[in-house]
């Protein structure tokens, strides 16, 4: 989780030495998490991908950024086993931007692109904004928890100000 039960106590202004709640925290700031990486269409912690294909086109989104230490073919040979593939060359070929790809040039023919990479952020470098957002969202469903006056409704969706601090980090649809 990139938002810790610290963290979260802090923002409560709960006494942070009781570990009561502990474990039902952990588990309302890992939903909130989940919530906002649908909400931004992708995961927010690091993790290794492989062999994430794409069909060919000038710019190409991965399903996890932001990305690094990628490693782009070309699939030549369509068969389940793909043995002819053509590894492209980085400013060459493409030029990463860290959340997309452009391609610089295209090959005659249909061919589908194979992307190796790491995708998304290590524990140091979530930006503060995500971290926030969880723990505002947590927040907002421990409101949602108390108990209602008759004849009232309460709104279960995503609250605009925390779609306002996630919005710039949402993955770009083409």
């Amino acid at each position: 989780m990139i938002a810790t039960v610290e963290q979260f106590k802090e923002f409560l202004m709960v006494d942070t030495e009781d570990t009561t709640n502990d474990a039902f925290y952990t588990k309302l700031l890992g939903r909130s998490q989940a919530e906002i990486e649908k909400y931004i269409d992708y995961p927010i912690e690091q993790s290794t991908v492989t062999d994430e294909i794409h069909d060919c086109a000038k710019i190409i989104i991965p399903n996890q950024i932001p990305i690094s230490d990628l490693t782009i073919k070309y699939i030549t040979d369509f068969t389940t086993t793909p043995t002819s593939d053509e590894t492209l060359t980085e400013n060459e070929d493409y030029f990463d931007y860290g959340t997309y790809i452009i391609f610089e040039t295209h090959t005659e023919g249909r061919k589908r692109i194979k992307l190796s990479y790491i995708g998304g952020y290590d524990s140091a470098s979530v930006p503060q904004p995500l971290v926030d957002a969880v723990i505002k969202l947590a927040a907002y469903s421990l409101n949602l928890n108390k108990p209602l006056e008759p004849n009232t409704e309460t709104d279960m969706r995503m609250p605009k100000e925390i779609k306002d601090i996630i919005n710039p980090f949402r993955k770009i649809a083409l």
